[in-house]
């Protein structure tokens, strides 16, 4: 069966307002500073035919490409039912190593322990949002 679709993902302060966002060839780019608390938009879907529980984690990557290779910012452990999309937020905190100016793009893997059995291990990453640091 096939995945629904989503809304783009948005991103918030903590004061629960969207974080400032300018747009960059059709895409959004928000703007925070280093050491900055935000929450971030995520859906996470099971395709599968039972509940499952895996680790989501939140990833500060370099490039829109999102693998393993990127950093991890936070790990939560999450249940899915079946064919039931569910719009997550999760807290991430900007790292203090960032620097004005940089672009870092957000991204979330889900089983990352790949402890889930699963017919495509492929679509486990994805690539949320960028964020110009000011």
């Amino acid at each position: 069966s096939e995945y629904s679709d989503h809304m783009r993902t948005r991103m918030f302060g903590t004061t629960g307002a969207e974080l400032a966002v300018s747009w960059w060839s059709e895409e959004p780019v928000y703007w925070a500073s280093k050491s900055t608390r935000i929450k971030v938009e995520v859906t996470v879907e099971n395709n599968g035919s039972a509940s499952q529980t895996s680790n989501l984690k939140m990833l500060l990557c370099s490039s829109k490409t999102v693998s393993s290779a990127c950093t991890t910012l936070t790990t939560t452990s999450v249940t899915e039912t079946p064919d039931s999309p569910n719009l997550r937020s999760q807290w991430i905190t900007m790292p203090s190593t960032v620097k004005i100016g940089e672009t870092w793009y957000i991204g979330a893997w889900i089983d990352s322990s790949s402890k889930l059995v699963e017919s495509d291990e492929a679509n486990n990453f994805t690539y949320l949002a960028a964020v110009q640091i000011k």
